[in-house]
């Protein structure tokens, strides 16, 4: 029963970080790696993992194909400061690509974090999965993308 609250615990932090990270970085007009750097600090107090070890976190800006449509990565960075998507591939996870407006974009954040319990995990042979994505329109007014800034004046497009 205690490995059981503890997994629901775990699998709720999960939801509530994906949520969180998707909502504050909707709110920005522009990201930097140093804000994104601190967005993921935050969101690793969320979870409070025991270990970082085999979670991921991403954070995926979405925009329309402007020849067909289809919803392919504006830009996208992971906890490393990693690119996980290249810019301009096809996204395929997006449940909804209808949500996508002509000249807009949304937020995406995926989070993986594998949840290994102490006595339980003699039953389930491993770790159990917890993944979480969430999806948000930016929210400053007049902003369609929020753009990713390696530096001042060196921003995507």
């Amino acid at each position: 029963m205690l490995q059981t609250s503890e997994s629901l615990t775990v699998n709720r932090r999960v939801s509530k970080a994906a949520n969180t990270l998707s909502d504050l970085t909707a709110q920005l007009d522009t990201i930097s790696p140093t804000q994104f750097d601190n967005l993921v600090t935050g969101v690793l107090e969320i979870m409070n993992p025991s270990s970082l070890t085999g979670v991921t976190i991403k954070v995926i800006s979405v925009v329309p194909d402007p020849s067909t449509g289809a919803p392919i990565v504006h830009w996208s960075r992971d906890k490393d400061g990693n690119t996980p998507y290249a810019a301009g591939t096809d996204y395929l996870d997006l449940d909804d690509a209808v949500i996508l407006d002509v000249s807009g974009s949304v937020i995406v954040a995926e989070i993986y974090y594998p949840h290994t319990l102490s006595v339980a995990n003699y039953i389930f042979q491993g770790p159990l999965a917890f993944e979480e994505r969430s999806v948000r329109w930016p929210r400053s007014a007049g902003i369609t993308r929020i753009q990713f800034c390696t530096s001042p004046g060196s921003c995507t497009t």
